[in-house]
């Protein structure tokens, strides 16, 4: 079930190019000033996750600075996949090794 909400995720993530969420948010003060949340803290210093859009997200070009592999939000996508296949693998061979008895 994890494998298939990973699966979920990582392939909306791909086909929408949501590759994060601009929580730009501020507060304005009596005084006019801005008075900055967490979350502009967190966009501007850019933890490893893109918050801005890619150029290239729709193109099938590995990039050194826009590399799919390397990108997180992608990389979920991924590992859904591949896990979701190896627990199908694992599962239906531990059902078909159960139900297959030799007769004597």
């Amino acid at each position: 079930v994890v494998g298939i909400w990973f699966t979920t995720l990582g392939i909306s993530i791909m086909a929408f190019n949501l590759n994060g969420f601009n929580f730009n948010q501020f507060v304005v003060g009596s005084q006019g000033r801005v008075i900055n949340a967490w979350a502009d803290i967190i966009i501007r210093d850019n933890i490893g996750m893109e918050v801005m859009h890619e150029r290239n997200a729709h193109m099938i070009i590995f990039q050194a600075e826009h590399n799919i592999l390397m990108h997180p939000f992608h990389m979920l996508g991924v590992v859904g996949v591949f896990g979701d296949s190896l627990f199908g693998a694992i599962h239906s061979s531990l059902v078909t090794s159960s139900l297959i008895r030799k007769t004597t």
